[in-house]
């Protein structure tokens, strides 16, 4: 019957650095007993040790105060898996034997208060037959292995590319500001007249790297993103009250004014704003009276 503390433990260890080989590992417990087996990750030969009693590998002198065997079995696995530089607390030694014997030796530090001792753990390995059927088994184990690192080593270079893209982005960036410190970035533009659709000032064309604007549609579109300090005068004659003027940023209106309503003489009105602009967004300007003289936009880049 099975207890709470039955487990079975795997890992590969090594026991010397490359190009020595390496080994999986299986530490077994089951109703108290222990096993250990040692796989050669490139022959497939197998060595192994079981039904073990704690008396079998603990003497009064390793004995670890109220440990159980679960707990000797995870010190054991701390042993299999350590750095090989001897600076932990725990190490590992394997020693071949004639007649193809290992003999396995887990050595750790046990603390108590002050005092330090060193417990060897030793376990005499003997040659197991393999069947095919389990040589098979264990190499697609390798090969699952393989392709789950294989996919890690993916997700690693997918997160290293997008940190690149990232800092390559920056520095366009940080490059463009070093640019825009030496070269202002502004637009001046002038309206006499409304859009085809009647709603829009109609700028005139204006040719820079940094704006886009055709003389039409009365849109301006901004190629560079950052923050903008936006101002406008719009010259017109109102013919009615509750007219506006309107600053829009796509289709969002960001600053408007009331039309003067001046009994038939003409007037004018100011809008400005410091508001972000991202890439490709737009930027123009309504307004509901009649167009007088020209009108003036003006817009200045103040940086990201």
């Amino acid at each position: 019957m099975a207890t709470l503390e039955d487990r079975e433990i795997e890992g590969v260890t090594a026991f010397a650095p490359p190009p020595a080989p390496t080994y999986r590992y299986v530490i077994a417990l089951k109703n108290e007993k222990l096993s250990i087996r040692l796989e050669d990750r490139t022959t497939k030969k197998q060595w192994y040790k079981g039904d073990l009693d704690r008396s079998d590998y603990v003497s009064s002198d390793t004995t670890i105060l109220n440990a159980s065997a679960a707990d000797y079995a995870l010190c054991f696995q701390e042993s299999l898996d350590c750095a090989l530089d001897d600076s932990g607390d725990v190490q590992r030694t394997l020693t071949v034997f004639k007649g193809d014997h290992f003999r396995l030796e887990l050595t750790m530090k046990i603390r108590v208060l002050r005092s330090v001792w060193s417990a060897q753990y030793t376990f005499d390995l003997e040659p197991v037959s393999v069947e095919r059927i389990d040589i098979l088994e264990s190499k697609l184990c390798d090969q699952q292995e393989e392709l789950e690192r294989l996919r890690h080593d993916q997700e690693i270079g997918q997160i290293l590319e997008s940190k690149v893209r990232d800092q390559q982005e920056e520095l366009e960036r940080l490059r463009r500001d070093q640019e825009a410190g030496r070269t202002p970035i502004f637009l001046e533009a002038e309206a006499s007249r409304m859009s085809q659709d009647g709603k829009l000032l109609c700028w005139n064309k204006v040719e820079s790297d940094n704006f886009d604007m055709n003389g039409l549609d009365g849109v301006i579109r901004f190629r560079l993103p950052g923050v903008y300090s936006i101002s406008v005068v719009v010259n017109y004659a109102p013919v009615n009250y509750n007219l506006t003027v309107e600053l829009l940023k796509g289709s969002t209106g960001i600053r408007s004014a009331y039309c003067c309503y001046a009994g038939g003489n003409y007037s004018s009105n100011s809008l400005g704003c410091t508001t972000r602009f991202e890439k490709d967004e737009k930027l123009s300007v309504s307004c509901g009276a009649n167009l007088v003289g020209h009108s003036y936009l003006s817009v200045v880049w103040l940086g990201q």
